[in-house]
């Protein structure tokens, strides 16, 4: 039960960051939940968004697309 309910709190959290749906769950699988959960059985929001913005900065790819934005990183 706790697995379900953490993959739906990362899904919620991956589509607060704007991630595009086709590519939450790969995001998902790679991020590094295990530090997510707290010591209580309740997750950690800032943990959980750190996992999957780590994801993001790992593989840019993954990124939301935003048309027309440019990316802050290229100046």
């Amino acid at each position: 039960a706790q697995q379900a309910q953490m993959q739906a709190a990362a899904t919620m959290a991956a589509v607060s960051l704007g991630i595009d749906a086709k590519t939450i769950p790969y995001v998902l699988k790679m991020a590094d939940l295990g530090q997510v959960m707290g010591q209580d059985g309740k997750i950690n929001d800032e943990a959980l968004k750190a996992a999957l913005n780590k994801v993001l900065e790992d593989v840019p790819a993954l990124k939301p697309q935003t048309p027309g934005a440019t990316d802050p990183d290229n100046g």
